[in-house]
């Protein structure tokens, strides 16, 4: 009796892990959209309370969007590696696009890099080594520089 319900339990704990695991990256793109639906409906929000004109001297620091986006210095990547195709990929002739989601920090350094879309052969892999090593000037706003998390892509394709 005990076999048979472990026998039925295990298919359903399994299938249940690789649901979990699935969701985990798209659980950090809802994380960002909420992000912009909150900054979205604080803009709209103030923009109702103030008017058109933006006269709300409580709220002067917030006028509009453009306002929020003439202190923004956007981030410059200032040098790329290239990863490199790997043995394995050039006699399995993998080609293609690795995206990664990287996050470069206020102090000039990488944090972390996750991957969007995956190649096989070493190819993400690399991609990853050579994303921890771009050099770059930080985002700033009002001077003040800060984290930005950016989609950076690698294609490999065989000539």
């Amino acid at each position: 009796m005990c076999c048979k319900s472990w026998k039925t339990f295990f298919p359903f704990l399994v299938t249940f892990i690789l649901g979990v695991v699935a969701v985990i990256p798209f659980q950090a793109l809802k994380t960002e959209k909420k992000f912009v639906e909150v900054k979205n409906e604080l803009v709209s929000s103030h923009r109702n309370e103030t008017g058109s004109s933006g006269a709300c001297p409580s709220h002067s620091k917030f006028k509009s969007d453009s306002d929020l986006n003439s202190n923004l210095k956007p981030l410059q990547i200032i040098a790329k590696p290239r990863a490199n195709y790997t043995d394995a990929a050039r006699t399995n002739q993998t080609e293609g696009t690795v995206t990664l989601r990287v996050t470069f920090l206020p102090n000039g350094k990488v944090g972390d890099v996750g991957i969007v879309k995956y190649l096989p052969d070493g190819l993400t892999e690399g991609s990853v080594e050579a994303a921890k090593n771009i050099k770059f000037e930080p985002a700033t706003l009002n001077g003040k520089p800060i984290a930005v998390t950016k989609q950076v892509q690698y294609s490999f394709s065989l000539y």
